[in-house]
């Protein structure tokens, strides 16, 4: 039988590829744990292969073990969105706070895949900027700006609730 062909993610950047003079045919978007990155694929033996996932499997199962939240305290739960508790609730609060984040939620599904990394990875993951930096593979500034411009587009988007 004949072994399956495998290939090692070599993560490259905008200037790698200039640098490089790279052909962006050779080049793909690609799953690597639960991001997408920018990849040239590097012919590997299967073992080569493991080896150098092993890492980025263990530290996704890690990941899909963390809860979202270290202390569930009650306005984290509310922040979610969970059911007010108290039954004199302002009812009116409750369900534009739902809209608002279902929109959000939709409004990042909309977003280029790079901004929704960061948005997922600084947000939701609370990574640093510098350690989303290095996964994405652009610098950190870079980072920042993608993070302020989503966050100016996403206040624009969502004035109408507030």
């Amino acid at each position: 039988m004949p072994s399956k062909e495998c290939f090692i993610p070599m993560f490259v950047t905008e200037e790698l590829v200039t640098s490089w003079g790279l052909d962006r045919s050779q080049l793909t978007w690609m799953p690597v744990g639960r991001d997408r990155h920018l990849v040239l694929k590097v012919p590997a033996t299967e073992e080569q292969y493991k080896a150098y996932m092993r890492p980025v499997w263990r530290e996704e199962k890690r990941e899909h073990r963390k809860p979202l939240y270290e202390d569930s305290t009650e306005e984290q739960q509310e922040a979610v969105g969970n059911e007010p508790e108290d039954e004199d609730a302002d009812v009116e609060a409750f369900v534009e706070k739902t809209e608002l984040l279902l929109e959000l939620r939709r409004l990042i599904a909309e977003l280029d895949e790079i901004d929704r990394m960061i948005v997922e990875r600084y947000y939701f993951r609370r990574e640093s900027e510098d350690a989303i930096a290095r996964a994405v593979g652009v610098s950190q500034k870079t980072v920042n700006k993608h993070k302020h411009k989503v966050l100016g587009w996403l206040r624009e988007r969502l004035k109408d609730f507030y």
